[in-house]
């Protein structure tokens, strides 16, 4: 009967340890599966969000060549009232933005916050001079003097700026 108890408990204990190490086979394989695919997905995310704010600047860069190039191409530009040259930036940079689906809006800001273009069809005085997002470009020492395009996305809140320098110098309008 000893041999038999001692031979069951030796069976058990082996068992346990069995089971105990599969247990930690698998929990280390979790573990590290868990771990990979948080990585993949990380790194994902990091290149979805980088093709986004490439995107974005794309649109901008674009926004910024539509109004550079305006005097050139569109002959009444320069000799058009403040609210024809605002419907013919508006109709241009609209039709940006209506070919990608996240973006809201397009503004032309100047250096004192104050709406010159929009890609809406905007023409009053419009300020920005007072919201935080602005007051926070224009206490920045590479923005002070310089001209602003704010993108507004229609999934998420918030603005997106670029500035460029000299946007509405003596020369281009």
């Amino acid at each position: 009967m000893k041999n038999i108890n001692s031979w069951l408990l030796g069976v058990f204990i082996i068992v346990a340890i069995f089971v105990i190490v599969e247990g930690y086979i698998q929990y280390n394989n979790t573990t590290q599966n868990a771990k990979t695919q948080t990585q993949n997905l990380s790194l994902m995310l990091e290149k979805k969000i980088q093709s986004d704010f490439d995107q974005i600047d794309s649109v901008l860069s674009f926004a910024e060549s539509i109004y550079l190039k305006l005097p050139k191409e569109h002959r009444d530009f320069k000799n058009a009232d403040k609210k024809q040259q605002q419907h013919i930036v508006s109709k241009r940079v609209k039709a940006l933005v209506d070919s990608f689906e996240i973006i809201e809006r397009i503004n032309f800001i100047d250096k004192d916050g104050q709406l010159v273009f929009s890609s809406d069809s905007i023409f009053e005085d419009i300020s920005v001079a007072d919201r935080p997002h602005f007051q926070k470009l224009k206490n920045d020492k590479k923005f002070r003097d310089e001209f602003i395009l704010e993108l507004n996305t229609k999934k998420r809140e918030g603005i997106i700026n670029k500035n460029f320098n000299n946007l509405f110098s003596e020369n281009v309008i």
